[in-house]
């Protein structure tokens, strides 16, 4: 889950991509965008990516996600919730994959 709050000033569409800061591939799957905790957008698609790179891995999906605010509301908290299948650092005891979200063409 991440919050996007501060990065969301009105309506519109949020294009979003997922970047692996090591070498292992990832899979994304069920992208949502949520406001106040309630579903209002959702891209399904599952993509994959390998470290450090936007470039779809052939014949893969790209892992690049396009949602949408119908209608903005100044109070509402905004956060992106993905199911992410990666494997975590291999000398860490954390369980959460390493990696970075990125808003492509955000204004």
């Amino acid at each position: 889950t991440y919050d996007i709050t501060s990065l969301v000033h009105g309506d519109g569409e949020i294009d979003i991509s997922f970047v692996r800061t090591l070498n292992y591939t990832a899979n994304i799957s069920n992208v949502l965008l949520m406001e106040n905790a309630a579903q209002i957008s959702a891209d399904n698609h599952t993509g994959a990516l390998k470290s450090g790179t936007f470039v779809q891995d052939s014949p893969e999906v790209l892992p690049y996600y396009v949602l949408n605010i119908p209608s903005y509301h100044p109070t509402s908290t905004y956060t992106i919730q993905a199911t992410i299948n990666a494997p975590t650092h291999p000398n860490s005891t954390s369980t959460t994959p390493i990696g970075e979200v990125h808003f492509v063409n955000w204004n």
